[in-house]
């Protein structure tokens, strides 16, 4: 594995390859996360309303505490299984993002670099940003595709690779005019 250290020495594009690794890991974890959320609140729902969410993920996750701790019946043993699949998904969560966060630090520290993110849908098209305005709308999050081997390309095109000059190619095709700048780019939280 690499080291805080080995870091620094780092290309943008193998330090976007390491975080997109975990930015997909990420992914899994927050997709566990909210189902288990969601059987945390189809725990302490009850009658008609069971499955709709009326409470804060918090209120749900006191209820249920509140419903193991109390109710003599399957329901405490219900309201427990939700409870210990969801503090195991927050903490596989919490573990993917402080392994992600020495890479996210140093582009940082670096000042950015240029990046490109295919959106991954039927007129998938490229991003510079994952927060573009014109994505994670109504309620949907956007899937991407990290372009790691544009991390540190030049929009303009650079004499060397070309690649540069494909990205610049790409880019326009952004429907919001994503934001330029490279610091305002962090991966999603």
């Amino acid at each position: 594995m690499t080291t805080a250290k080995d870091i620094t020495s780092m290309t943008p594009t193998e330090i976007d390859a390491v975080l997109y690794a975990w930015y997909v890991k990420e992914g899994t974890a927050k997709t566990k996360a909210e189902i288990s959320w969601g059987a945390v609140h189809d725990r302490v729902s009850t009658g008609r309303h069971r499955n709709q969410r009326s409470m804060t993920n918090d209120e749900a996750r006191t209820a249920a505490e509140n419903i193991a701790a109390t109710d003599p019946s399957y329901r405490a043993t219900e309201a427990r299984r939700a409870l210990d699949r969801l503090t195991q998904a927050l903490a596989a969560l919490e573990e993917i993002r402080a392994a992600a966060k020495p890479y996210d630090d140093e582009f940082v520290r670096r000042g950015g670099w240029t990046r490109a993110f295919l959106v991954q849908q039927a007129n998938g098209h490229v991003h510079n940003t994952m927060r573009c305005s014109t994505c994670n709308r109504g309620g949907e999050l956007t899937r991407f595709a990290w372009m790691t081997e544009y991390s540190g390309k030049s929009e303009e095109g650079d004499r060397g690779g070309g690649g540069g000059a494909r990205l610049h190619r790409l880019l326009p095709q952004c429907p919001g005019r994503c934001a330029r700048a490279a610091d305002q780019d962090v991966r999603p939280r």
